[in-house]
């Protein structure tokens, strides 16, 4: 048997969409990724919640959490996917500094896994 060589399947990511987060699908598909990280990897989710939920939770309640002028909120829960809430933080609150760190150490810089993060926080 010859060996097998897969195409592409699209020009976004073998497995993603021109949609990207409007895909229910896709939106699915990264779901499960969380809860398989959940399960063989909790220190993911342990220390999102140790190292960066208390400090977004602070700066929230005092409203410092985004540049003065932005809305933190309608940012981070826009439709345009293009559009990331690194770019509203206030620089000097140190919270995109924390997230990138755990991302970094978690093997998880990647934008959907930020853009979610924060909007589960806000919610």
């Amino acid at each position: 048997m010859g060996k097998r060589t897969n195409p592409r399947l699209t020009v976004w990511g073998e497995y993603d969409s021109p949609d990207g987060p409007n895909s229910n699908q896709t939106n699915r598909a990264r779901w499960e990724l969380i809860m398989a990280v959940k399960r063989v990897y909790p220190e993911f989710l342990e220390k999102l919640s140790s190292d960066g939920f208390p400090l977004f939770e602070k700066l929230s309640n005092n409203g410092q959490l985004a540049k003065k002028g932005y809305s933190f909120e309608r940012v981070v829960f826009s439709e345009n996917p293009r559009l990331l809430p690194f770019g509203v933080l206030a620089p000097e609150n140190g919270l995109e500094e924390a997230l990138r760190k755990w991302a970094k150490k978690c093997n998880a810089e990647v934008d959907w896994i930020y853009v979610a993060t924060m909007r589960k926080t806000s919610n």
